[in-house]
């Protein structure tokens, strides 16, 4: 399975992106330790999501970059839609057409 290109669907703010979906939300949002740390070189972004699905796999939530942040979320996205249409096929018998 390979995911769309999501660039049109992140909603983009001022210090903040957010991937609203049905099942899934995540948020990549500036480091709040951002505030104590002079150097911008150092500063961080944080990335955090929210769904009724339990996955059990880590997520990283600490990123250098926007970017980065927004690629770990789509990482996370694919593998827990993965385990969702994993789950689905043991109750869930799909027929495409009329077959």
């Amino acid at each position: 399975m390979k995911i769309k290109d999501l660039t049109q669907v992140w909603i983009i703010g001022n210090d903040y992106v957010i991937l609203n979906l049905p099942i899934v939300t995540y948020s990549v949002q500036p480091h709040w330790r951002n505030n104590f740390e002079p150097n911008n070189a150092n500063h961080r972004y944080i990335a955090s999501f929210k769904s009724s699905i339990i996955l059990n796999q880590t997520f990283e939530n600490e990123y250098k970059c926007e970017e980065d942040a927004r690629k770990g979320c789509e990482k996370h996205l694919t593998n827990l839609l993965e385990y969702l249409f994993t789950q689905l096929n043991k109750v869930v018998e799909i027929k495409i057409g009329n077959t």
